[in-house]
């Protein structure tokens, strides 16, 4: 008997995915999305990964991706809902050193770092960072999400290639805004918003997020 993804599509019309049924997303734009299920000991949850729909050929990059996990065992990771401005300081500073180390010890660089902001409401917390990678002349940007969900830590890493920005910054901040706004949607997109690249101006990404809908 086959094990259980920890994805499940909910909506094939759509393209909706369910992740370990604590968070929804869809998968947007016209690529190939392939899943890959995480199930390390500090933190479970899935992978997508997206290719160029027109070509599929074997051995072809991604040009984005996008992570959601439940990082409540991860005893680095942070309680999102008891998090204050000093204490998102603290914990920027030491995100960075993380980030840092790992880049180094995958030959690549810190491009750029966008600090940690905290957005609260009344419903929720969310936290987000952004950097920008570079390796092998290529840039990644990376946006990460936290929030809390039923009591569990939620992350959500959305990447892709800094180059095809201009048609893929939508759809992932898109998905991460679906996988972190259950609580607030409202605060959600306010949380992402200082993070959309400055190469796409924020009302023509905004209004490529509300057709999506």
């Amino acid at each position: 008997m086959a094990s259980k993804r920890n994805s499940e599509l909910i909506d094939e019309q759509v393209g909706r995915f369910s992740v370990l049924g604590l968070v929804t997303l869809r998968l947007a734009g016209p690529y190939l999305w392939q899943s890959v299920d995480i199930n390390d000991v500090s933190c479970k949850g899935t992978a997508f990964h997206a290719y160029e729909s027109d070509d599929g050929r074997e051995g072809e990059s991604e040009i984005a991706s996008i992570t959601v996990v439940d990082a409540t065992d991860d005893p680095t990771e942070p309680d999102v809902s008891a998090l204050d401005p000093q204490s998102t300081e603290s914990f920027d500073g030491q995100y960075r050193q993380a980030i840092q180390a790992y880049l180094d010890s995958t030959g690549m660089a810190m491009g750029r770092w966008m600090p940690s902001q905290l957005k609260d409401s009344s419903r929720a917390k969310v936290l987000c960072t952004a950097y920008v990678a570079t390796g092998d002349g290529n840039e990644q940007y990376f946006v990460i999400a936290r929030t809390r969900v039923n009591g569990r830590n939620v992350v959500a890493i959305g990447a892709f290639d800094d180059s095809k920005k201009h048609r893929l910054a939508a759809p992932i901040f898109y998905a991460l805004h679906q996988a972190i706004g259950e609580g607030d949607p409202d605060l959600a997109w306010q949380a992402l918003q200082p993070f959309m690249t400055r190469e796409s101006p924020r009302e023509i990404l905004q209004a490529d997020f509300m057709q999506m809908h």
